[in-house]
């Protein structure tokens, strides 16, 4: 940390023999790299530093190296990627893109491939509530929080703009350009604009098992309809008003048209679904420092998503299908907060505004509702830390038809007690909260249960922490946790055959259990002139149906493995840069029957890269993914890419 203050300057005039001083005020200057969330936070962060030295495209590619996440992925560059937390499910954990939450009330799937790494300062995974008075209501409301933070860019004294440009070409047709425009318009004003395009044919090849055994018949097949055409881009801007108010304007719009390739099952590789996706959004965060210890923030968004889903060869009258859903969401958010060196206090409220309109399958036209309020509390005496929030929630839900109409109300606590002793912390928490449906589970045409309760998820975790930073040269720093947790959910919602095997509905039935740990270590260190940073990771979760009169009682969930963890290696000598990862994830199950029939087998893979800086501004990175050309699936009849190189440039016009 560098401080800055009271430096004199001087100015010499032609009239007068002396000099005048100024007194500046003073600033602090924190390295990014250093910005550490509480040793007593169950957190785990992963800033810029080992982003760009990974082959990674999108933050769903980050969350790998996350311990307790489990990444759902559908393959290659254009198949959904979606997270799931300590076995509690994709719709558990909220999605925070610079401060704001990333909703989708139709399915409460989030897509993070559609986030590209190419801008992104941090990713931060906060477990049971960020320890941050200046945050959302909806940062409170779900199990776990992942937060994407942007990049804001830094200008020296007499800079006015910054060009990076990049383009990366790889295996499959894989094209990738983009750049990121920075310019200081004035002293108290900084815009960027960020755009990047991704082309890719997808079409990698992979070995078809016609069984389980080793003597099976299989086939080389080769991938196809799985090509992505998608576009991203950013506009930001940064305004200080004052030393006391500040504004973040972002505008967002995001499109891809892919194609969505079938499972790989016997003698039926062809699809002609297709998928188109338009997301825009606009959302601002404005900041008040009334004096040292009132501020006032406000968040606000307004987005539209649309899909369009197509299906070429349908058997009914049209031969086809073509359906579109829209979504439409307008939020605001006002937090007032007070801090004193030993306490904080602040209340936030959140009023959002949901609407989904759709050609086919859900028929009612849903609007949503919601009003989360909660009141925050930190205390912090000498070594002991306590940390809560009372969250109240409402939602009222209005469809075309009035008996569908309801109102749900909720109160849920969260409590964290903390003990920090020099470089060493423990803690732990315990929260209740709850999951609202879907409008999918709610309202979706003979599938839809409109009287459904939300899920309700009680958690209790335990943290332990260890950080430390070393003055010598060749020893920088060390970073341990470890986390053991107890889940439990409630009224879990599944879907149920009513009548016959072709009419379902969804019911409150299911209830999990989760048991695990979470342990990460890395360490980075300096010997002469070669920097190494090393990271690993290991979950263990016993997630199991909790359900006595189920026939799958006892027996681990879908797609959640019990061993899982991750390597990460970067070494920097000079000019160079090399960097190796391995993603490791235990067999799962399919489906709820742990039988060898639902199993997919455990797997292990490889990546290495190669940087190279010539001079100040230009960089060379060559990266090969799938090292060992291992066929794998995530989800089963899914196959994931085998071996694949990228090139990538990067120029800085500076």
């Amino acid at each position: 940390m560098l401080i800055l203050g009271y430096l004199p300057f001087g100015s010499f005039s032609q009239n007068e023999d002396t000099i005048r001083q100024y007194q500046l005020p003073t600033i602090t200057i924190v390295d990014s790299a250093m910005s550490q969330r509480p040793l007593e936070q169950s957190n785990v962060h992963i800033d810029r530093t080992l982003i760009e030295k990974q082959s990674v495209t999108s933050a769903g590619e980050i969350a790998k190296f996350i311990p307790g996440v489990t990444v759902k992925d559908y393959g290659g560059l254009g198949g959904l990627k979606t997270i799931s937390v300590r076995g509690l499910g994709t719709s558990h954990t909220a999605v925070m893109y610079d401060g704001i939450s990333v909703s989708d009330y139709m399915n409460g799937q989030i897509d993070l491939s559609k986030y590209s790494t190419a801008n992104i300062k941090e990713v931060n995974m906060s477990n049971g509530a960020d320890f941050n008075l200046l945050q959302p209501a909806k940062a409170l409301s779900s199990s776990n929080i992942f937060m994407i933070e942007t990049i804001k860019p830094k200008f020296e004294m007499r800079e006015r703009a910054k060009v990076n440009a990049f383009c990366s070409y790889g295996s499959f047709n894989y094209f990738n350009p983009g750049f990121a425009l920075a310019l200081k318009m004035t002293e108290k004003w900084i815009t960027t604009l960020d755009f990047d395009f991704i082309n890719s044919a997808g079409n990698y090849p992979y070995l078809l098992r016609y069984g389980r055994n080793e003597g099976d018949s299989t086939s080389k097949e080769r991938r196809t309809n799985a090509d992505l055409l998608s576009l991203r881009t950013e506009w930001n801007n940064y305004i200080t008003f004052s030393s006391q108010t500040d504004l973040k304007l972002k505008f967002y719009y995001f499109y891809s048209n892919r194609g969505l390739p079938s499972a790989t099952i016997y003698y039926y590789l062809n699809s002609h679904q297709r998928l188109w996706d338009r997301n825009a959004f606009a959302q601002s965060v404005l900041t008040h420092n009334f004096n040292e210890h009132f501020t006032y923030r406000n968040y606000s968004k307004v987005s539209v998503v649309s899909t369009h889903y197509f299906d070429g060869q349908v058997l009914n009258a049209n031969g086809f299908q073509s359906d579109i859903y829209q979504q439409k969401e307008g939020y605001v958010n006002n937090v007032f907060s007070y801090q004193s060196k030993q306490l904080g206090i602040s209340l936030t409220n959140d009023l959002t505004y949901n609407t989904l309109d759709a050609t086919a399958n859900v028929a009612v036209s849903p609007k949503r509702f919601s009003s989360l309020t909660a009141a925050i509390f930190a205390f912090d005496l000498y070594s002991f830390t306590f940390n809560a929030n009372i969250l109240h929630t409402c939602y009222h839900d209005n469809t075309s038809y009035e008996y569908m109409e309801s109102k749900k109300y909720g109160i849920h606590p969260f409590l964290s007690l903390g003990y920090r002793f020099k470089d060493f912390a423990f803690s732990i928490f315990y929260k209740d909260i709850e999951r609202y449906p879907t409008f999918n589970e709610l309202y979706y045409n003979r599938i839809g249960t409109p009287n459904l309760k939300p899920e309700r998820t009680k958690q209790f975790n335990f943290h332990w922490a260890y950080r430390k930073n070393f003055s010598t040269k060749r020893f920088l720093q060390l970073n341990t946790s470890f986390d053991a947790y107890y889940n439990q959910v409630l009224d879990k919602i599944v879907a149920m055959p009513q009548r016959n095997l072709f009419v379902w509905s969804m019911l409150n039935y299911g209830k999990v259990q989760v048991s695990g740990i979470d342990l990460l270590a890395s360490i980075r260190t300096n010997i002469r002139s070669v920097n190494l940073h090393l990271q690993g990771t290991y979950s263990f979760q016993y997630a199991v149906d909790n359900e006595e009169t189920s026939l799958t009682y006892q027996q681990q969930i879908p797609y959640t493995p019990r061993n899982s963890g991750s390597i990460l290696a970067i070494v920097d000598f000079k000019s160079w840069s090399a960097s190796y990862t391995l993603s490791f994830m235990g067999k799962r199950y399919a489906l709820n029957e742990n039988i060898a029939a639902n199993r997919l087998d455990a797997y292990c893979e490889h990546s290495v890269g190669l940087q190279k800086k010539f001079g100040k501004n230009f960089v060379l990175s060559l990266s090969v993914l799938n090292l060992l050309n291992y066929q794998y699936e995530i989800v089963k009849n899914y196959p994931m890419p085998l071996r694949q190189f990228r090139i990538k440039i990067n120029y800085k016009f500076n």
